[in-house]
């Protein structure tokens, strides 16, 4: 199950709660007619609601429910009810059929809804304390790395040497190919043209670069006397 969607959104769902959950009644008719549900008593407890949410939507006819018929049954907020279908469509347990028309494709009763959601919120908790781990190891090796820039010491190391570059296989595993190193100004344009939009085979392999305030300066780091450009 993917939990990128709802990973830096957290929803706290207690579902210890001993409160009643109200069990929805409908009565389908045909085009025109209006459906009937018990009355929901409001909570504001997400807990307590996203229960009611769920029976409601399970009790719908083909367990399917318009979100502002939900609004207006549990008497919510739309946002109330935009956190739950949110992280219920983010762990697979319902699906969108339209703009505001949700249906119930998960578990089938509410016991193992519960525990599905309760595993899913342990998840997010041990990815959410990993993440802030690396964030603060991260964080470290940045003002780390501040402190050695701001050190007039080390910035006067703060450089490589062009036999540094080309000792670096990834950059010289063809002979044949350039090398090149460019210093811009900020604001300077770099411009490849799209190899599939080219008329003739010269056009793939040029760069056109333009600064409106200082000169570029280009170098050629590639060890090959013979190279042109």
């Amino acid at each position: 199950m993917n939990l990128t969607r709802i990973r830096k959104k957290r929803f706290d769902i207690d579902f210890t709660t001993d409160e009643e959950v109200y069990s929805p009644s409908s009565e389908h008719k045909s085009h025109g007619s209006s459906k009937k549900y018990s009355i929901f008593h409001p909570d504001s407890s997400l807990g307590v609601l996203t229960k009611n949410f769920v029976s409601l939507i399970q009790n719908a006819p083909n367990k399917c429910i318009e979100i502002n018929d939900a609004t207006r049954i549990l008497q919510v907020q739309k946002r109330r009810i935009y956190d739950i279908t949110n992280v219920l469509e983010g762990i697979g347990l319902i699906e969108k059929k339209h703009k505001n028309r949700i249906r119930w494709i998960g578990s089938k009763s509410n016991e193992d809804f519960s525990q599905e959601i309760m595993n899913y919120e342990r998840e997010m908790r041990e990815l959410k304390e990993e993440e802030d781990k690396i964030d603060q190891w991260t964080q470290k090796l940045q003002d780390s790395l501040n402190q050695l820039i701001k050190d007039p010491e080390y910035a006067a190391l703060a450089f490589i040497t062009q036999e540094d570059i080309n000792s670096l296989p990834n950059l010289t595993e063809n002979p044949n190919e350039i090398l090149l190193a460019i210093k811009a100004p900020p604001g300077s344009i770099l411009e490849v043209p799209e190899p599939d939009l080219c008329s003739n085979e010269l056009e793939k392999y040029q760069i056109v670069l333009n600064s409106k305030t200082e000169p570029i300066m280009m170098y050629m780091v590639s060890n090959d006397s013979s190279s042109k450009i």
